[in-house]
Order: C-alpha cells, then structure tokens, then sequence
C-alpha cells in the first residue's frame, strides 16, 4: 500500500512540474540559419541618417525539430550603416543596412550577420561628358537615390547558435 502511494505522489508531481514548465525543452538553432525577411517601408539613402535603426519583418515562422523558434512577423532590427543620397555631377545615392538581432519566442534576442547595399544609377560619365563638351550646367545633374522598396526580400543569418527554451 505504502510503495502504491509513493507511485502515485511521483505520478502527480511529474504532471504538476510538466504543467509548469519545470520540464521545459530547448532546442539549438545553428549558426549562419538563413532567416528570410522583407522591408517594411520604402527605405531611402537621402532620408536616412548614418546610425538609425530601421525595421525589417520575418517572412515565415522559424523552426527547428519542428518547433517555431522565431515567429513569422517578428522585427528585425537593422541599422543604416551608410547613407548618402544622389549628389552633383551625376553621383549616386548609396544605403548599406547592418543586420543586428531577432527576438525568439523565449524573449531572447539573436544575434544576426550580414548586410544588404544598394547604389542609384550613377550618371557620372553623362554629366562630366555633356558638362565638358555642352555646356557646365550638366555638371548639377544628380544621380539616383539608393532605394529599397517596401517588401523586397532580404535573406539574414544568425551569427551564433543560440539554446532557446520553449
């Protein structure tokens, strides 16, 4: 009778700690995990500013042992790493983004590597050519502006492999 109710007292404490997360699993997600994103909102080189964030969003929901590890719509936070808009003589505008981190759904945050760099279309031969031969008022003729489109796809990779808890 005594060894039946130690049973059952075992019994009901491994569902009681299940319950409340004392059995809580973890799973690894691997470095250099490709993490698919799009931008949010038209970014644009002349109207940023060198050190601001800016927000990218997860694509889909990131598993691993089929197990979301990081939400689909999750932020992405990035920051400008470069911008300079388009300029005289035909120079173009330039944006380099620095991918910085992710939130898993442990509330830890992922570190992430890489960047995404974009030019304008640089008409610099145009206005030095027509501004020699022609005339100099070619030489105020401006490149383009260095622009991502709101929901281009950018691919991200974490930087390390994190334990995340689940």
């Amino acid at each position: 009778m005594k060894q039946q109710i130690k049973i059952t007292l075992v019994a009901v404490m491994a569902v009681v700690m299940a319950s409340t997360g004392c059995f809580a699993a973890t799973v690894e997600l691997p470095s250099n995990t490709i993490i698919r994103s799009r931008v949010s909102e038209t970014l644009n080189g002349r109207t940023l500013t060198n050190g601001q964030l800016v927000t990218l969003l997860v694509n889909d929901d990131i598993k691993v042992k089929d197990k979301i590890v990081i939400k689909r719509d999750t932020s992405i936070e990035a920051e400008v790493g470069l911008a300079k808009g388009k300029n005289f003589a035909g120079a173009a505008g330039k944006l380099i983004l620095m991918f910085k981190s992710v939130k898993a759904v442990d509330g830890q945050d992922i570190l992430l590597v890489g960047n995404k760099e974009v030019q304008g279309q640089d008409k610099i031969i145009a206005s030095v050519a027509l501004g020699v031969v022609c005339c100099p008022l070619f030489f105020l003729m401006r490149g383009e502006d260095a622009i991502i489109p709101a929901g281009q796809q950018v691919n991200v990779y974490t930087m390390q492999s994190t334990t995340i808890t689940l």
